[in-house]
């Protein structure tokens, strides 16, 4: 099976470079997102929502079965459900242990981002519109004498430019915008900013699941065509007094009323998720969810950098995003017809303040008599990073689901047992050591989260404004990334599961469509340090490569840069990490182009079209390689 890593349910850690359009940032940037996710235990649910689990996402069916209730037209099963999609390093623990989540009922959750669309003004009318145009002269033009096309390096025409170090934008009315803020002076309500972007909506129950947006008419939109019907129904006064039905395509008919809320500590009272109160199903048979308030979850600031270039504030920054907290509405029992399944919980927890953990699920019948115990399922758990140093614990230590038992009168069954890839040392929540989708990387020298970069920022390519930065290294390791994840299950019936992870791949050359014949070229570190060059023997970053195009210099064959771009960034087995930057290395000549990139073999594999060149310019010495082999 693979990890996804390319699929993002939840972005907490963000690294920022920030260029010249950013660099008037000051400690809250308008530029970082502001976003509130949901909880752990949602966020656990909504991976399966995120990363569907089937084989073409490569991810794998892990599942433990409690029990099935059995409603008139509708089957309810509950049971622990494992995502095999990898574990980020910031990722909390749900109340079932890192990883798994309850499959029981169901829940709507949202991403607020920006503004919560009940309390904000994305509900509160149009947007508002400038009246008039942008005009030609703008305060990043100072010093600037060609209206028309402002700027030496980045600007392109009046309505393409770059802030140049000002976010002030004029207008042709004499109306000056500030675009740190860009909707408080826009319209005429200037005392409150716009929110223009809605809020994300996710839904997981009984193996329906989706995404949705709400639009400014309350009305809803789903990601794609869902057999479902989702309704937005006022249920009081209060601007948040909103809940959801679904309905499916049998009629079944899900109410999802009882509220979570969480926000930041300063302000937590934004509803982060709806969780199923009630099933109605399409022969009137009623299943009833019932929840219990148990204190609030309190989840750690997350850290944000930026590193700013070419103005006053120039240099690496680290800014906090708020913590946040959570109220914890947690599932107390399910009452149906025939019977009463009961959650019993606790709240020690090492790793979180105030979380919580599910202990046992308990299986009771009903008759005219009242209840009669069945069975339950108790769980068992240890921690991932555990340690005895008690203000580290919160850092350094996850949930982590050991075993499931299921036991009764007359049951004698040998537990669920469960072994995961774990750490030879202490791995904390938020070190510097991930790659660029937030997995474990190994990478022990980082000391910041924003990624090496040696380029030139530019419109064209020509000249440009050179950004040198020695900061992290971001790439994916495929043996660190599947730290945390399940390794092993082994079932009552003593027979195992094992998996076996790998990173995501793609195959280049099956891609390709434009049927342009390539070379393949091979360029070997060792040669080339014998031609005057002295490179490191497994790392060497970011020599230049120029790519000539043509088979000739004075009667060349032009191919576009976006086509060479796409394969001179995918080089054969990954040996090449470009960075997709490309520049016109000759004053204007269209078929030399140059491109920055990191090398991390001693030998490479690199393709170009056919009839082209390559030379490559480690610092002094340029070497021409040429041809040998057709693909």
């Amino acid at each position: 099976m693979h990890f996804k890593p390319l699929t993002l349910a939840v972005l907490c850690l963000l690294a920022l470079f920030s260029g010249l359009m950013k660099a008037g940032a000051q400690t809250q940037p308008s530029y970082v997102p502001q976003v509130i996710p949901p909880s752990p235990n949602a966020a656990s649910l909504m991976k399966f929502t995120d990363v569907p689990v089937s084989p073409y996402t490569g991810t794998s069916d892990v599942s433990v079965p409690i029990y099935t209730i059995q409603a008139k037209g509708l089957n309810i099963p509950i049971g622990l459900n494992y995502h095999t999609g990898g574990i980020r390093l910031n990722e909390e623990s749900g109340w079932v242990g890192l990883g798994w989540a309850l499959n029981c009922g169901g829940m709507v959750s949202r991403n607020i981002r920006g503004q919560d669309d009940f309390t904000g003004t994305y509900f509160g009318g149009g947007v508002p519109f400038m009246p008039g145009d942008l005009a030609n002269y703008q305060p990043a033009n100072v010093g600037q004498t060609d209206a028309q096309h402002p700027g030496p390096l980045f600007n392109v025409n009046k309505y393409v430019f770059d802030f140049n170090c000002s976010y002030l934008v004029y207008y042709t009315n004499g109306t000056t915008a500030d675009y740190t803020t860009p909707f408080y002076s826009i319209g005429s309500n200037s005392s409150s900013n716009w929110d223009l972007e809605p809020d994300s909506y996710s839904f997981n129950f009984l193996g329906q699941s989706g995404k949705f947006i709400v639009k400014p008419d309350k009305s809803i939109v789903l990601e794609k065509q869902d057999n479902v019907r989702i309704q937005l129904v006022k249920n009081g006064t209060g601007l948040s007094d909103y809940v959801f039905i679904i309905t499916d395509d049998q009629g079944n008919r899900y109410y999802f009323n009882d509220r979570e809320y969480g926000g930041t500590a300063s302000d937590p009272g934004h509803v982060s998720s709806w969780h199923l109160s009630k099933i109605v199903t399409q022969q009137n048979d009623v299943v009833t969810f019932n929840y219990t308030a148990n204190g609030s979850l309190y989840v750690p600031e997350q850290q944000v950098q930026a590193f700013n270039v070419g103005c006053s504030n120039s240099g690496a920054q680290s800014f906090p995003t708020p913590a946040t907290l959570y109220t914890n509405s947690m599932l107390q029992s399910i009452d149906f017809t025939n019977g009463q399944v009961q959650f019993v919980f606790d709240n020690v927890r090492e790793d979180q303040q105030g979380g919580s953990k599910l202990n046992a699920v308990k299986i009771y019948s009903k008759s005219t008599a009242g209840l009669k115990y069945v069975k339950e399922h108790n769980l068992y758990y240890s921690y991932f990073g555990y340690t005895t140093t008690t203000n580290q614990k919160l850092e350094l230590e996850r949930l982590k689901l050991d075993s499931v038992k299921e036991t009764g009168t007359g049951i004698s069954a040998k537990p669920y047992r469960f072994a995961y890839n774990m750490a030879s040392n202490q791995v904390g929540k938020h070190i510097y050591d991930i790659d660029h989708w937030g997995f474990y990387n190994g990478f022990h020298g980082n000391t910041t989260l924003v990624p090496t970069a040696h380029t030139s920022y530019s419109k064209n390519g020509s000249g440009g404004f050179p950004v040198d930065y020695s900061g992290a290294y971001r790439s994916p390791d495929s043996t660190a990334m599947q730290l945390f994840s399940l390794q092993q299950v082994t079932y009552p019936t003593g027979g195992k599961s094992v998996f076996t992870y790998s990173a995501n791949e793609y195959d280049y050359y099956n891609s390709l469509t434009s049927g342009i014949n390539f070379y393949l070229f091979h360029l070997n570190w060792k040669t080339l340090a014998v031609a005057h060059v002295t490179l490191p023997t497994l790392y060497f970053e970011f020599p230049r490569l120029t790519v000539l195009f043509g088979g000739t210099d004075k009667n060349p064959d032009f191919v576009s840069p976006a086509i060479a771009a796409g394969f001179m960034a995918r080089a054969v087995d990954r040996a090449i990490n470009m960075t997709d930057e490309w520049y016109d290395n000759l004053d204007g000549n269209a078929n030399e182009w140059e491109i920055r990139g990191q090398f991390t073999k001693n030998l490479i594999n690199l393709v170009v079209p056919k009839g082209g060149r390559v030379s490559i310019t480690p610092f002094y010495k340029s070497v021409t390689v040429t041809p040998y082999t057709t693909l």
